[in-house]
């Protein structure tokens, strides 16, 4: 009796052992783990639920890792990176502690964090996502979204979100973050948009939307807008002037005709360009012939004016300017005009279109020069008169 009794304690012994070990199929996930000392505190060789429960912590890359099986025993688990494995599921639904969630060039294809209501940040780079359910995060203040087949991203639950970063979604046509209006900083680029609602998010200071296709952006109730990128869209219109705090400005290559500056800190601007916009004659600013003017990055006829009336563009004949050389530009003191028409008229135009000198010949000339040493450094415009038509230049005085 008492050798059925021993054998029988020592049964419950073994089995109660074998209980507290964690299952782990996967050979390379189970090395990681028994190789860290801070996990496998024993050095032997299991991982005991014991140390799996007080793991806060875990990294794994580049480990060849298919099946996470045993990642359900790290239930006070806070922060998992997961970087170029092969796994394609994961189960996370007893991680219930995660706050903090990477998973980067991983082929996951379905991704259930319903569990984790504690999630605060997520990295998904470079996964095979068609989906993802965020409507129990609701904790989220961080999201960074990249290179995932999804055709929609539902962020209205996360309300708590301040940085949104989604990119090269290429199938992506809108996201609405209407409700996510602690936003502070937007980079949504590369994803084929074609619209963009940034309405509700006034608290916004960041906003990145290059790379897409808008057709228009409407910036006027984020007063506190920092920076503004938007290039390599097709916008035809935009309007800054309630951007009080606005001092990095990208809108190159778009479809601008309008764009309106005049947010009473123009000199506060360490970065405007709006090159290779065809199609924008003049741009709306504090003081069209302020120096930092010439700082900008603008296409070479655009010109600068302070109210609509002064910005209409002059009449440019394109052929006339071939036909012409200016030199020294930018210039000091002299210019100098050769034409193959001859000259009979001069006019050196403010950035507003007002005419500062005018010179006219009776003789017709060839060649003509003009001392524009009276003028302070700036951005002018000089408008030769020939026998036949009539063109227009952009000059720099320094």
């Amino acid at each position: 009796m008492k050798h059925i009794l021993f054998t029988l304690f020592l049964s419950i012994i073994i089995c109660d052992a074998h209980a507290q070990i964690v299952t782990i199929p996967d050979v390379n996930f189970k090395n990681v783990l028994l190789n860290d000392p801070s996990i496998n505190t024993n050095a032997d060789t299991e991982i005991q639920v014991s140390e799996a429960q007080v793991t806060l912590d875990l990294f794994f890359y580049y480990e060849a890792i298919i099946d996470f099986t045993g990642l359900e025993a790290f239930v006070n688990l806070q922060s998992l990176t997961i970087e170029g494995e092969l796994a394609t599921t994961i189960d996370l639904s007893a991680n219930l502690s995660l706050t903090n969630l990477s998973i980067v060039v991983t082929p996951i294809e379905i991704l259930d964090l319903s569990n984790n209501t504690q999630l605060q940040t997520l990295e998904l780079v470079a996964n095979e996502l068609s989906a993802l359910d965020l409507s129990a995060n609701m904790q989220l203040g961080y999201i960074y979204f990249f290179n995932n087949p999804v055709t929609d991203l539902n962020l209205g639950t996360n309300t708590a979100l301040e940085e949104l970063i989604v990119s090269s979604n290429v199938i992506l046509p809108t996201i609405d973050v209407s409700g996510n209006t602690s936003l502070t900083k937007i980079e949504v680029v590369n994803n084929a948009m074609t619209s963009f609602d940034v309405s509700n998010n006034l608290n916004l200071e960041i906003l990145r939307t290059y790379g897409n296709n808008l057709l228009e952006l409407d910036v006027s109730n984020n007063l506190m807008l920092k920076e503004l990128n938007t290039m390599f869209n097709q916008i035809s219109s935009l309007d800054l002037s309630a951007n009080i705090h606005l001092d990095w400005f990208n809108a190159r290559n778009n479809q601008l005709e309008t764009l309106d500056a005049r947010n009473g800190n123009n000199d506060l601007f360490v970065n405007f360009n709006v090159l290779n916009n065809p199609n924008l004659d003049c741009i709306l600013v504090d003081d069209p012939t302020a120096p930092y003017l010439l700082s900008w990055s603008v296409d070479q006829d655009t010109l600068f004016g302070s109210t609509t009336q002064n910005c209409q563009p002059l009449v440019l004949d394109d052929n006339e300017v071939l036909s012409q050389y200016y030199y020294p530009n930018p210039v000091q003191k002299t210019l100098f005009i050769e034409s193959t028409n001859p000259l009979v008229e001069l006019y050196v135009y403010s950035s507003s279109g007002a005419i500062l000198i005018k010179q006219t010949s009776s003789q017709p000339k060839l060649l003509y020069q003009i001392d524009l040493s009276s003028l302070t450094t700036g951005v002018y415009y000089l408008k030769t008169v020939t026998t036949s038509s009539s063109g227009i230049k952009k000059i720099v005085k320094y």
